[in-house]
């Protein structure tokens, strides 16, 4: 046999026998009662202890009632069940009592219900005392989540929110009740989460996730990540509820990562095309050399032809056209020479090697040069010309030849050209100055370019195909430099470029 049932009960009973039956049949049910007996209110005040177990109520007494008991018990928050216990109630008062909190009432005539009740009423407490704590576990894990916790109903209407939505998104949980969570969110992604939600209503229990913007209180747009589920069946929930994660951060880590993924490999692509271009111009460079060897060599028969033809006695006629066959065979000899010295810049082992150099060495080879010039264009030499510079001196000897060639060539005969060089610390400056036809703006960026040439139709006669100033460019530019023009239409121009000075 089992032992009894420990039971603290108290008695609010003004009939001594009456009471004493109560106990009787708990005893028999299995209960070890104790606990007091009152009459009035002050008593039962005073007996009034969270630790009791069930309070049986007459329901009518000569100074006090169950109605008015059931008030204090719950005015003062007691989980205490109260069983109402009486000789004469009826059907619809004891109804009302029990809608008004009482756990279960009974007749004193059949008091062998009594034991169950108290178990079942017993029983009930410790379902709710469990949901209660349950609950209470369960509102502090979201009060306290670093996720944003929102239970919505079918509609998208918001029912809870948890505190993490200040924190996050700058709102008070309260600023979202009974609105729709689409309020918040981006234009664009509303259809989505529609879909979603009636997704996650048609399988209840089943997580559903997707991915949205929502608008932060300051107006800008984060992203989240939320995992739906429909808990509508569930008591105490009855809604689709939502974790919302920020995932702005990471989404901006991926979208860098993609960036990142697709500059490499359009560097990968570049590096590829650049490589193909060198190999490109390796190749066509090798294609010169050959086609200007065997050229030249063909040339130089012609010349020497030329030359024998010039050592015998001719007629003025014979005379002009041997004239006119050399200045063509020089001609072509200059040509095969830029297209050879255009194939060797273009090379990556293309370099110049610099050694220090006096400046008016410099200049006087160029002096020289300037004298065979045609057109009877006068040098004028400006600056001075003390020091060395740090050049590949046949390098920069090519570079002024061409620049004194094309001021001849593009100057009326007799006009002067200037040579004129600049100290400016630790560089020498070195310009040529013509007065010649000058250079339309539009063309100036051209003429640095390979074969690039002016669109001037009146001086498209001039004889060149435009590689001078393009092998001048690169060769300045392997010393450490720029080649650059400046020019006025009708007035003349001025190439320059700057060396480092040797002290």
């Amino acid at each position: 046999m089992s032992a009894p049932t420990p039971l603290r009960v108290l008695l609010l009973e003004d009939q001594p026998a009456d009471a004493e039956l109560a106990l009787a049949e708990l005893r028999r049910a299995g209960f070890a009662s104790a606990g007091p007996r009152v009459e009035t209110e002050a008593d039962f005040l005073a007996a009034l202890d969270p630790v009791l177990d069930v309070i049986l109520a007459d329901y009518s007494l000569p100074q006090f009632d169950a109605e008015r008991a059931l008030r204090l018990v719950q005015e003062r928050a007691l989980d205490v069940p109260f069983i109402v216990v009486s000789g004469t109630i009826g059907e619809e008062r004891a109804a009302a009592i029990v809608r008004e909190g009482a756990s279960d009432y009974l007749l004193k005539d059949r008091l062998t219900r009594l034991g169950s009740a108290v178990r079942q009423a017993l029983a009930q407490r410790t379902l709710r005392r469990e949901k209660e704590q349950a609950e209470t576990r369960f509102r502090a894990l979201i009060e306290h989540a670093a996720d944003i916790i929102a239970i919505i109903d079918a509609d998208g209407m918001v029912r809870y929110a948890s505190p993490a939505l200040e924190r996050i998104l700058g709102y008070q949980p309260e600023d979202l009740l009974d609105s729709t969570i689409t309020s918040l969110m981006h234009p664009e992604d509303t259809v989505e989460l529609r879909g979603v939600l009636d997704v996650a209503l048609a399988q209840p229990g089943k997580p559903h996730c997707d991915e949205f913007r929502l608008r932060h209180r300051e107006g800008t747009w984060r992203w989240f990540e939320a995992t739906a589920t429909n808990l509508v069946d569930e008591p105490g929930i009855a809604g689709v509820v939502l974790n919302i994660r920020d995932v702005t951060e990471r989404r901006r880590m991926e979208e860098l990562r993609a960036v990142a993924t697709e500059r490499a490999a359009l560097l990968t692509a570049e590096r590829e095309y650049a490589r193909r271009l060198e190999d490109l111009a390796a190749l066509r460079a090798d294609f010169t050399s050959m086609v200007a060897h065997e050229l030249g060599s063909h040339i130089a028969a012609v010349r020497r032809w030329a030359d024998l033809l010039a050592t015998e006695p001719l007629s003025p006629t014979q005379d002009e056209a041997l004239s006119t066959i050399q200045a063509e065979i020089a001609s072509l000899r200059d040509l095969l020479n830029d297209a050879q010295a255009a194939a060797t810049v273009e090379r990556d082992d293309f370099t110049v090697v610099p050694r220090p150099v006096p400046i008016d060495a410099v200049l006087a080879e160029a002096t020289a040069f300037a004298r065979t010039l045609p057109g009877d264009h006068p040098l004028l030499t400006e600056g001075d010309t003390d020091g060395k510079v740090l050049v590949d001196p046949g390098r920069i000897a090519q570079v002024l030849r061409n620049l004194l060639s094309n001021a001849a060539k593009y100057s009326p005969p007799g006009v002067p050209i200037t040579l004129r060089v600049t100290q400016r610390g630790e560089r020498i400056r070195i310009d040529v100055t013509d007065r010649g036809f000058g250079i339309h703006p539009d063309d100036l960026p051209r003429i640095f370019e390979k074969f690039g040439r002016g669109m001037d139709e009146t001086l498209r006669h001039i004889p060149g195909v435009g590689l001078g100033l393009y092998l001048s460019r690169r060769i300045v530019q392997a010393h450490g430099a720029d080649l650059t023009a400046v020019s006025i239409p009708g007035e003349g121009s001025t190439f320059g470029f700057d060396l480092e000075v040797i002290r």
